[in-house]
């Protein structure tokens, strides 16, 4: 008689310790990500980000110094990077090399560039000694015309103006003189005329009225210009901005102006650039600043980037709570869970069945041994080598079934209770039949 096989206990042992072991270790890995997600939470860590606000005698620096302080209590570090100018400015936080930028508005495109704001205008002021005897640009023919540093943005408007104003390159000696050289250079060396964009007050246009007698000549065309150039408009600068005795400017003086810009690196977290809208915005910022409050619509309504995603998450705080869009987005939500209950359902269902038939087809095979001894009883052909043969295939039919249940491809301990119970009236019978054959041999 040839070997029977039987069921591997400690096969099966071995199989159920893999799944535990498995278990576990995706459980360790589950907390240990959650464990990561929760350590970037907002709120829970401080950034470091590199802002630039071009010179650090300009009064874009003071805003940028005034944000850095406001922002400690938010979980944000600021550096402060001086550069050049606007242009320079641009190019760095294009390249990603600085985070955030007060740059002055209207000037050329570029990419990795996002908005949080538009602020404050920024006027164009032109200061002139007051011994040269301009009382207009054409007067700046034959003068010496301090424009500010290549790469700045005053320099490229201030170009943009004389050029509209019919004044050529080769009409003036040019200089470009940053505003740091140009407070240590002896009085005589001054230029006759110098171009400024910024805010009101402006500290370099106030050092040059008070301390070097210089005073402010009117730029008349500011509303002309804009029909050229969308990021200019008119501005008047009040009198007495610079002082009252005498009065700097003794007038409502006309001029031109550019909008003051916060701009930021498009990859920038968008957690970082909420929390850093959260202090623009706030009145603390507005007062620390000497700032009026800003207007969320009027900040965002004339933008030249696109607004940073975290930028617009801040601006829809206020969004009612339950919206269309959110009901619409529940029902849908409500659909789909309701479909994926009835799939899942259906699935186990399926399953159920599946496991069943499982057992059903072993079942199947035990009943066919006892077809088949009956049938060879009734033949007459029943034989004792039949009947053992008989009882090597129903304990190979067992084998089997138990292998399956123990790897955990058949399930269910009712199936294999009666599963096993059929094999045992089985075997009951061939052992019968067993013995009366071969009492009768």
């Amino acid at each position: 008689m040839s070997e029977l096989p039987f069921f591997d206990v400690d096969s099966g042992r071995r199989q159920r310790v893999r799944r535990v072991r498995w278990t576990l270790l995706c459980a360790i890995v589950a907390i240990m990500l959650a464990a990561f997600v929760f350590s970037r939470l907002p709120g829970k860590q401080t950034y470091t980000i590199k802002i630039s606000a071009g010179s650090d005698l300009g009064h874009r620096h003071d805003l940028a110094e005034v944000l850095a302080n406001v922002a400690r209590e938010r979980r944000l570090s600021f550096e402060i990077v001086p550069t050049l100018g606007s242009v320079d400015t641009l190019d760095l936080l294009s390249r990603g090399d600085i985070d955030l930028a007060f740059v002055q508005g209207g000037l050329s495109q570029r990419d990795q560039v996002r908005q949080i704001a538009t602020l404050i205008p920024e006027p164009l002021h032109l200061v002139v000694r007051e011994s040269a005897a301009i009382e207009k640009l054409a007067d700046l023919k034959g003068k010496t015309v301090n424009l500010s540093t290549p790469g700045s943005g005053t320099r490229l408007l201030a170009l943009a103006v004389l050029e509209f104003a019919g004044v050529a390159p080769e009409d003036y000696d040019d200089k470009r003189n940053s505003y740091a050289e140009l407070q240590v250079l002896p009085e005589t060396e001054l230029p006759d005329a110098v171009f400024v964009v910024s805010s009101l007050p402006s500290a370099m246009v106030e050092w040059l009225t008070n301390e070097r007698d210089y005073r402010l000549v009117e730029l008349p065309f500011g509303r002309a210009l804009a029909v050229r150039n969308l990021s200019i408009g008119e501005f008047e600068i009040p009198a007495f901005t610079y002082g009252v005795e005498p009065a700097r400017p003794a007038r409502d003086t006309l001029t031109l102006a550019t909008r003051l810009e916060l701009l930021v690196n498009a990859n920038v977290d968008d957690d970082i650039v909420k929390r850093v809208a959260e202090v623009l915005f706030s009145n603390e910022y507005a007062r620390e600043a000497n700032l009026p409050p800003l207007d969320a619509e009027k900040a965002t309504s004339r933008l030249a980037y696109e607004l940073h995603p975290g930028a617009v998450t801040f601006l829809r705080r206020d969004n009612p709570l339950i919206t269309s869009e959110l009901v619409e987005y529940l029902e849908n939500a409500r659909s789909f869970l309701v479909s994926a209950a009835v799939a899942l359902f259906l699935l186990y269902r399926w399953y159920a069945r599946r496991m069943a038939t499982g057992f059903e087809k072993h079942i199947d095979r035990v009943t066919h041994v006892e077809l088949d001894v009956l049938q060879s009883a009734r033949s007459g052909g029943l034989t004792v080598e039949k009947l053992l043969d008989e009882e090597i295939r129903l304990s190979k039919l067992k084998a089997a079934a138990l292998e399956q249940f123990a790897s955990g491809s058949l399930k269910g301990d009712e199936h294999l209770s009666s599963f096993l119970t059929h094999v045992a009236d089985v075997r009951r019978l061939l052992q019968g039949l067993y013995a009366h054959t071969k009492h009768e041999v």
